[in-house]
C-alpha cells in the first residue's frame, strides 16, 4: 500500500521522521520511506485549512494513495479524556464557516448557503467510513471522537460554552474537516489521528502538556510501521 501521512507541522511527527530513515524532498516538503510491505510519505502542510487544502490537492493532482492519515496534536472539550491520550476522529465538521449575528452564530447550512447533505457532507459534518488495513489494527481500539475545526482556536470561556452546546464535539483542530473534505472529494481512504495536547479551556499553557502528546501520537504509529 502508498500511504499519506498529513501533519501541519514538522514538530508533531518529528519522532516518526528520525526514527525512520525518511528522505526528505525539501522543494515539495515531502518525506519518504518504504519497509518491507508499504510506502510511506510525510506532507508538511502548514497550521490552518487553507495550506493543508492546497497543499494536499495540489500533491493528489501528481501522486495516488491507497490511504491518507491526518495526524498531530488537537485540544479537548471533553473532561473525561486524559490528556495525552490519541482519539480516532471519525466525524469532523467547519465550526467557524457562517455568520454571526449580536446574538448567534449560524453556519452556513443553517442559512441555506450550502445544501448539509450534498456530498460529502452528512448533515452538515464529514464522515469518511474508511477501511482501516490490517496493519492499522490498534486504530479500532482508539476512542472514536467527534471533532470541530476552525481557523481560531478558542480561549474565551463564554464562547467555549457556546461551541459545546451547538456542535457537542470532543475536539478541536485547524486541519481535520479540510483534510477530510479534499480527500473525500477525491476518493481517497482516509483517516485522522490525534492526541490531545490541552483542555479547550480559558487559554493557560502552563496547563498543556504538546510533549507528551507528541511523544504518544508519535510512539503509536512508530509500533506500527
Amino acid at each position: 500500500m502508498r500511504i499519506l501521512f498529513v501533519s501541519a507541522t514538522e514538530l508533531e511527527i518529528s519522532h516518526l521522521i528520525n526514527d525512520k530513515p525518511f528522505l526528505l524532498n525539501k522543494n515539495k516538503k515531502i518525506y519518504k520511506y518504504k519497509n518491507r510491505f508499504h510506502d510511506f510519505e510525510i506532507l508538511i502542510t502548514g497550521i490552518g485549512s487553507v495550506f493543508t487544502t492546497y497543499k494536499l490537492t495540489r500533491l493528489l493532482q501528481t501522486s495516488s494513495f491507497d490511504l491518507a492519515i491526518n495526524t498531530g496534536i488537537c485540544g479537548t472539550f471533553n473532561p473525561d479524556l486524559p490528556i495525552g491520550s490519541l482519539v480516532n476522529i471519525t466525524n469532523d465538521q467547519f465550526a467557524d464557516l457562517g455568520i454571526e449575528s449580536e446574538n448567534d452564530f449560524q453556519s452556513l447550512f443553517e442559512k441555506n448557503f450550502l445544501d448539509c447533505n450534498e456530498f460529502p457532507f452528512v448533515q452538515g459534518a464529514l464522515n469518511p467510513h474508511a477501511r482501516v488495513p490490517d496493519f492499522l489494527e490498534p486504530v479500532k481500539k482508539l476512542y472514536k471522537a467527534k471533532g470541530i475545526t476552525v481557523n481560531t482556536t478558542h480561549g474565551n470561556q463564554i464562547r467555549i460554552k457556546e461551541i459545546k452546546q451547538k456542535f457537542g464535539a470532543d475536539t478541536e483542530s485547524m486541519e481535520g474537516a479540510a483534510f477530510f473534505y479534499v480527500c473525500m472529494m477525491e476518493k481517497l481512504p482516509c483517516i485522522q489521528i490525534r492526541s490531545l495536547s490541552n483542555r479547550v479551556e480559558t487559554r493557560d499553557a502552563s496547563r498543556w502538556n504538546i510533549p507528551l502528546a507528541i511523544q504518544n501520537l508519535n510512539k503509536f504509529f512508530l509500533n506500527l510501521i
